[in-house]
């Protein structure tokens, strides 16, 4: 039951032989008696181990325990195979069959009833999980940058009929991404799964969305730099930015790349290989909002000072449908976002934007704040002063507020819930 159900799994018969002979001594029959229980179980492992990855299957062996180790969600043995495969130096597969792959793990892992491979008991993974401490014998094999180059083989030559292709839609850009310093020679390789046409890019990209994304979520006609951005993969958006035949291009919401960059971790570093290639920092989405906007919108203190002073502050003075700039925003959005609002309105204020922009409503951005009681913004705005000067004229707000009626505000896309409705309301009030 611990060998090899198949003819192939072992090659070097003599070797075989020696580690049987020394896998009869741990057996129960009262030689070894004085050997503790959990050392037994960890030396016949060992021998296992051996047995599995003979001197032709050494290699193989530990890049398949790596694997199996750093993969993202469990896999089948087919998917397995198809992963163990990809040959980094050719790039391309190399011949391995399902028999032989079963010689590797058996006695390790098992077939679960739901097709996925399993440890077959507690004790072979606590085996496995101190073998993955030592490298599995090969410490210089890096199992992340080998995931995301097999992901990406996946995606750019197969298609569906490969049974990998969805874990590598769903996983690559995490593998990619955990690559570290080879994330630089992956780049290429992972800007050709966006530029080699339609019918990859829309293939692959609605499997990552789906996942990625709430369900319910209308997966986006995006670009090739605008996923790129969105998924926060800067060296990859310098590439195609030199490519993409328009650079401002929009989605039906009126999104460009560079408020795609909001959606991940690296949203600074893209953003600048997005400015520096020329995408326009005021552009506007439907509700009228720049990338400045939402930056305040989502407390972003780490981007403001990137884009509020690109091409001189360009977008510091861009209104959105409500008339309200980034400052605007800042002080009103502190209420009900974020605790930000203070340090927002400060970095705005460094970087010249102005504190007598009016919004639909004929207010500035000092009255905003006045009449919602925001006493440390109104002492910036104020320069200093704590006494604001301004006295708001309600009758004037009762006239004006239909303006709000006609500037037929949409929903915004960004929170669903509520960012534009919630602005109205606050804005009568």
């Amino acid at each position: 039951m611990f060998f090899p159900k198949n003819e192939n799994a072992v090659q070097v018969e003599e070797f075989t032989k020696q580690l049987l002979d020394e896998l009869e001594k741990l057996l129960p029959e009262g030689k070894d008696d004085d050997i503790p229980g959990n050392k037994k179980i960890k030396v016949a492992y060992s021998r296992l181990w051996a047995i599995n990855g003979d001197e032709q299957y050494k290699g193989l062996q530990s890049r398949f325990f790596h694997i199996i180790t750093n993969a993202l969600e469990s896999l089948t043995p087919q998917q397995l195979l198809e992963a163990v495969s990809f040959d980094p130096d050719s790039n391309k597969l190399v011949e391995l069959d399902l028999d032989q792959l079963e010689g590797l793990y058996c006695n390790f892992l098992k077939t679960n009833s739901e097709g996925y491979l399993d440890y077959e008991h507690l004790s072979a993974e606590i085996f496995v999980s101190e073998k993955k401490k030592e490298g599995f014998g090969t410490s210089a094999f890096q199992p992340q940058p080998f995931l995301a180059r097999s992901c990406l083989y996946c995606l750019s030559t197969t298609g569906f009929q490969s049974e990998f292709y969805s874990y590598a839609a769903r996983n690559w850009v995490s593998h990619y991404n955990k690559a570290g310093d080879k994330r630089a020679e992956i780049s290429e390789t992972a800007a050709d799964v966006f530029r080699t046409g339609p019918n990859t890019f829309h293939t692959w990209f609605p499997i990552y969305w789906a996942a990625a994304e709430r369900p319910t979520t209308t997966h986006p006609n995006l670009t090739a730099l605008m996923a790129a951005s969105y998924l926060g993969l800067e060296m990859v958006v310098e590439i195609l930015i030199e490519e993409e035949p328009n650079i401002n291009e929009k989605t039906e919401d009126g999104w460009t790349a560079l408020h795609w960059a909001f959606k991940n971790d690296r949203t600074v570093s893209v953003m600048e290989k997005l400015l520096n290639g020329g995408v326009d920092c005021a552009a506007q989405d439907d509700n009228g909002q720049t990338a400045l906007h939402l930056a305040v919108n989502l407390g972003r203190k780490d981007v403001l000072p990137l884009l509020a002073a690109h091409q001189q502050g360009v977008c510091l003075e861009v209104k959105d449908v409500l008339g309200l700039t980034a400052l605007h925003l800042a002080v009103r959005m502190a209420e009900w976002r974020h605790d930000k609002g203070e340090e927002l309105v400060e970095v705005l204020l460094d970087h010249g934007a102005s504190r007598n922009a009016l919004n639909l409503l004929g207010r500035t951005p000092e009255e905003e704040a006045t009449l919602h009681r925001r006493e440390s913004e109104v002492r910036l705005l104020h320069d200093g002063d704590a006494s604001p000067t301004t006295s708001l004229d309600q009758q004037r707000l009762k006239e004006t507020s239909w303006n709000f009626l006609r500037a037929g505000i949409s929903q915004s896309m960004w929170d669903p819930d509520s960012i534009d409705i919630r602005m109205n309301m606050a804005l009568y009030t």
